[in-house]
């Protein structure tokens, strides 16, 4: 009986800890989101355009037609985030297969920004840039 009684002590520990581990890695998109975020900012950092232009959807694709189009709208209405300083996520909100996530820009000459991405999940199961609203911050760093 004491046996039983360790054995049951001990299932009981491992299943504790098991628990959060699962509830941890639930799949709701954000990692993944904020990955493909992270790698389209830092594909504009390093001028690599047809790596930052895949991480778009393909609707924004199609409307774009091809890289330079896509290079060229970035650079006239999202320079800030074209030209990142440096950058942090903020808060997030899954809705089916979109997720909208807030980033904290610090951009050119130290201004910051806050923009508001929408991925969208792919039929093949990836996350792609749908958009992004690019609201400018009244914090300004030193």
């Amino acid at each position: 009986m004491i046996q039983f009684f360790r054995i049951a002590t001990a299932l009981i520990f491992v299943l504790l800890q098991i628990g959060p581990i699962g509830a941890q890695t639930k799949n709701d998109g954000i990692t993944e989101s904020k990955i493909v975020i992270d790698g389209q900012i830092n594909a504009f950092r390093q001028r690599a355009h047809e790596r930052a232009f895949s991480y778009a959807s393909p609707s924004l694709q199609i409307l774009f037609r091809d890289v330079d189009n896509f290079i060229r709208m970035v650079k006239e209405g999202y320079d800030p985030i074209y030209r990142a300083r440096d950058w942090a996520f903020g808060r997030n909100q899954v809705d089916g297969n979109n997720i909208y996530q807030e980033v904290l820009i610090s951009g050119p000459e130290g201004r910051e920004w806050v923009a508001l991405y929408t991925l969208q999940k792919q039929s093949d199961g990836n996350w792609k840039i749908t958009g992004v609203r690019l609201l400018k911050s009244n914090a300004k760093t030193t």
